[in-house]
């Protein structure tokens, strides 16, 4: 993870596109969730995934467990969203995070091609390998549990995993029950 984001931009080749996969691979959000996220969904360090973008449409859904959930930010990740933050021409509360010169959503093809890039400049070959940006939350959730520092149900909480008994959907979720996960994180990466 040090080789992926020891330094800003680094082979990732823009500060949007380091700190958008620095967030992917600190918090396990998919990618439909990150492009969603507007800046009033980060508060002190508690980042609200609410909604995801629907495939190949400018429509919003609900993220993939069907339900919103709070995650940690961990600190390194929150100040490369920071640095981001002065940087973007879209600093607005209601703007996306990551957008296009135009503040429209970016999509699919650029969040390929900037993981491919970095990848390519690294000289690892993600083909071989079969990595995808989706491998970062693989990566997380399994280093998160080898961890042991974090119980399995904060980590599914945290990644949006609706694996649990039906109750568990509606279970409410406050700030006090994600805090720990960034500080996990920062330990790891």
């Amino acid at each position: 993870m040090v080789a992926l984001f020891g330094s800003a931009p680094g082979q990732w080749g823009s500060i949007e596109a380091y700190t958008c996969f620095f967030l992917a691979a600190g918090t396990g959000l998919r990618r439909n969730e990150i492009l969603a996220l507007r800046w009033s969904d980060v508060s002190s360090s508690i980042l609200r995934v609410e909604s995801q973008f629907v495939r190949y449409s400018d429509k919003r859904s609900a993220p993939k467990s069907k339900r919103g959930r709070l995650t940690e930010i961990p600190h390194r990740v929150e100040e490369a969203l920071e640095a981001w933050h002065k940087l973007t021409k879209f600093p607005e509360p209601e703007s996306l995070i990551f957008c296009g010169p135009d503040g429209l959503r970016r999509g699919a093809t650029w969040w390929l091609k900037a993981f491919r890039r970095a990848m390519s400049a690294l000289k690892i070959d993600y083909t071989v390998r079969n990595l995808k940006p989706h491998s970062f939350r693989h990566t997380l959730v399994s280093r998160l549990r080898s961890s042991g520092g974090v119980s399995d149900k904060a980590i599914r909480d945290a990644i949006g995993h609706g694996t649990e008994a039906i109750q568990d959907r509606y279970t409410h979720q406050d700030e006090d029950s994600v805090r720990g996960i960034g500080k996990a994180v920062d330990e790891i990466i």
